[in-house]
C-alpha cells in the first residue's frame, strides 16, 4: 500500500448491537474498536481486538457488567482514585462517590478477560474544568490513575 493509499483509506466502521457505531483504530499497543461519546451521559468505549475481529460476546458481557453496576466498578478503582482526587482538589472525597464522579468511559480488555489490561474513566462533577480520572488495571488489579482535562 502506498502512502497515498494509506491517506485515502476509508476507516472500517461497524454497527454493533451492544457498542453502537464503532470504528477500528490502530493504537500503539495494537488495534481497537472505538465508540466516541457524542451525547451527554454517553460513554466513550474502546474495545481491544486482534486484527479486524469485531467485539466478542465475552467483551459485551464485560462491558455490561460495568455499565449495569457502576458502584461495583467504582469500588474496584476507589483505592487509587479517592487519594488522587483528595490530593488534586485538597478536600475530602464525598461519602457518596456519585456526588463527585460520573462513569464516562470503559476500555474493554481483549476477549473480555479481566486479567488483561483494561481501564475505566470517571468525569469529575465537582468542578467545571472537565477533569477525568482514569484507572488502569493490570492483572485484574488497579495499577495507576491518570488525571486529564
Amino acid at each position: 500500500m502506498s502512502f497515498l493509499d494509506f491517506l485515502w483509506r476509508k476507516p472500517i466502521s461497524i454497527e454493533d448491537p451492544v457498542f453502537g457505531h464503532i470504528t477500528l483504530e490502530k493504537g500503539r499497543d495494537g488495534p481497537y474498536w472505538m465508540h466516541d461519546a457524542c451525547a451527554e451521559n454517553e460513554l466513550a468505549v474502546s474495545i481491544d481486538t486482534l486484527g479486524e475481529a469485531p467485539p466478542t460476546v465475552s467483551q459485551a458481557e464485560f462491558f455490561n457488567k460495568i455499565v449495569l453496576d457502576p458502584d461495583r466498578a467504582f469500588a474496584q478503582a476507589a483505592e487509587l482514585i479517592i487519594p488522587r482526587y483528595e490530593q488534586h482538589f485538597g478536600r475530602t472525597f464525598p461519602g457518596q462517590w456519585r456526588l463527585a464522579l460520573q462513569l464516562c468511559g470503559v476500555g474493554v480488555p481483549l476477549h473480555g478477560v479481566e486479567s488483561h489490561p483494561w481501564d475505566i474513566s470517571f468525569e469529575c462533577l465537582t468542578d467545571n474544568t472537565g477533569h477525568i480520572f482514569t484507572c488502569y488495571f493490570v492483572g485484574g488489579r488497579p495499577s495507576h490513575v491518570s488525571l486529564d482535562t
